[in-house]
């Protein structure tokens, strides 16, 4: 069956889409990356750098975060 130019545009502008948002991911690393390393930071002592990995998967991302502590730090209040 022959596809019609339109069906053509579509395609390619949800490529475009798509691709963008992966982009924007990998821009954004840096700034997740200390974002999550503050808030972890609050929780665990002798935080590694975490790590982010983001893969498209078929209907939307897979976000990996991978962080090494020595200990736990929990806030007072929180475990009694």
């Amino acid at each position: 069956m022959k596809r019609d130019n339109g069906s053509r545009v579509e395609d390619r502008f949800k490529k475009i889409v798509e691709t963008d948002r992966v982009n924007v991911a990998d821009q954004a690393k840096d700034l997740m990356t200390r974002a999550i390393a503050l808030t972890l930071s609050e929780y665990f002592e002798g935080l590694s750098s975490p790590t982010i990995t983001i893969d498209k998967i078929k209907d939307g991302m897979e976000i990996t975060v991978k962080a090494f502590c020595s200990s736990v730090n929990a806030p007072s209040g929180i475990i009694k």
